[in-house]
């Protein structure tokens, strides 16, 4: 049973629709091949996931990391300024993320990961071709992404769409790392100087411009590689792309005067002292450009590599080793007009008039359960018990849950539908393996936090915890009751 990846719907209550628009975008498994030249030594690939915690100083509200990849990444092009090491303006540079993928997720994911963090990619890049493009699908795994047929005009457009993705994304991510798919790391996350409460940009501002000349006014000038921040300031940094954008190529380097004024000059810091980051380069080489949509079959079984690497750097496992099968009950109404009975902080109060609408809540609900269950290689059977509301709609809800066993009911009472939806779990005895965990959950909830999360705060009371389900007939290891 698979989740429901990237649903974007809004249902009005009490009205069926005939035909209501899903958009569902799914990432296929897969893997990469990386070259020698991508494989540099980074520090702290054997490190126990504490010291390597004690060394991202990631403070503990750090649980989420979205890394949001931009730009091309494949493509040839001739070089527009010079880059040390790298070529001459006017020289012909290429973009392969396929020569870097594994140097890129050594030094972002790995730490993370060592960390017990959740990291989440995305990007926003140019189609290909379609052997290539599903080869970087595969390889990145996004939870979010955006192909397009031609650029923008803008080089700032492609970063403020994946921040844009990442943005919309549910439960929402506590910090962001941008990137191009074409750098190489000299050093991972745990080797720079991060302070994940502030902007980190790429390196310390360069004063541009003739000073006292109107036409070429000093700004201050910062690389647009690499950077690091708050959740909170996605927008901020979204506008300040937006107004660097202004000048000529729409660049990303004008940032930091937008920024500083938008959030203070003391939420920003560099990463590098220097005007240039020592700690990354881009990589320009064209080899195997040429060839790499003739090359499906070998990028699909070089992204192991990519896969193997997440599996062996990941903190432990998120869930104890017994959890194979984990049953969502859903309960309740999943469309629904009510009134408060009772005074709910942040909702409403008692008399006020409230709502339950499942296609409101299906994505936030499919990644807080669901996704990292799976993630972790756990079987997810999910299972309703609802009142019927219309053809339509029940078709929808039974579409995006994909239930392996549901009721529709005509009338609902008070507490029938919890016992019902945990009959239809006891049903499944006798499966091989059986259901480990039970997670009981009304449709209408928006989690704050995803279950990996919820997980590693309550092994500790949930493990040793037996939930007899159903007298005789089926034992939970475990289970977990949301409530509205």
């Amino acid at each position: 049973m698979t989740s429901v990846p990237h649903v974007k719907i809004r249902a009005k209550l009490y009205l069926c629709v005939i035909a209501l628009s899903v958009g569902i975008s799914s990432s296929d498994e897969g893997v990469m091949r990386t070259t020698a030249s991508a494989n540099s030594s980074l520090s702290l690939l054997n490190e126990k996931p504490a010291e390597t915690f004690a060394k991202l100083n990631l403070p503990g509200s750090v649980k989420r990391v979205a890394i949001g990849y931009h730009g091309h990444y494949l493509r040839q092009a001739k070089l527009r300024h010079a880059d040390v090491g790298v070529g001459q303006t006017g020289d012909v540079g290429c973009s392969n993320y396929f020569n870097d993928a594994l140097n890129i997720s050594a030094a972002l994911e790995g730490p993370l990961l060592r960390a017990g963090v959740e990291v989440f990619n995305f990007f926003h890049t140019m189609r290909h071709c379609d052997s290539a493009d599903a080869a970087l699908n595969s390889s990145l795994k996004p939870a979010a992404h955006q192909f397009i047929g031609k650029m923008g005009s803008r080089i700032v457009d492609s970063y403020i769409s994946v921040l844009q993705l990442i943005q919309a994304y549910e439960p929402p991510v506590d910090a962001v790392i941008l990137t191009r798919f074409d750098v190489v790391f000299k050093t991972d996350l745990a080797g720079l100087k991060l302070d994940w409460s502030k902007v980190n940009l790429e390196a310390r501002a360069k004063k541009v411009g003739l000073p006292g000349n109107p036409k070429f006014p000093v700004k201050n000038k910062v690389g647009d590689l690499f950077h690091v921040l708050p959740a909170k300031f996605i927008i901020p940094m979204i506008k300040a792309l937006k107004e660097s954008g202004k000048e000529k190529f729409g660049p990303a380097h004008f940032i930091t005067h937008p920024l500083e004024r938008s959030i203070g000059l003391g939420n920003l810091t560099s990463i590098a002292e220097g005007f240039h980051a020592s700690y990354l380069q881009i990589d320009r080489s064209c080899a195997l450009l040429e060839t790499v949509c003739e090359r499906g079959p070998e990028l699909a079984h070089v992204a192991s590599e990519l896969s193997e690497f997440r599996v062996r750097n990941r903190k432990e496992r998120e869930f104890p080793s017994w959890l194979k099968k984990v049953a969502i009950a859903y309960h309740g109404n999943y469309m629904k007009r009510t009134k408060f009975h009772v005074n709910e902080e942040n909702t409403g109060f008692v008399g006020d008039k409230g709502c339950s609408v499942y296609f409101d809540s299906a994505l936030n609900i499919s990644n807080s359960l669901a996704a990292p269950l799976e993630r972790g290689g756990i079987e997810v059977l999910n299972v309703f018990h609802t009142k019927a509301h219309c053809p339509e709609t029940d078709a929808l809800l039974v579409r995006l849950l994909r239930p392996a066993a549901h009721t529709f009911v005509a009338e609902m009472g008070n507490l029938d539908s919890y016992s019902s939806v945990l009959t239809l779990v006891s049903s499944f005895v006798g499966l091989d393996p059986p259901i480990d965990a039970v997670i009981l959950t009304p449709f209408d909830v928006r989690q704050i936090m995803s279950f990996a999360t919820i997980a590693l705060a309550t092994q500790s009371a949930f493990i040793r915890f037996v939930k007899q389900v159903t007298p005789g007939t089926l034992t939970a290891r475990f289970s977990i009751h949301f409530s509205s």
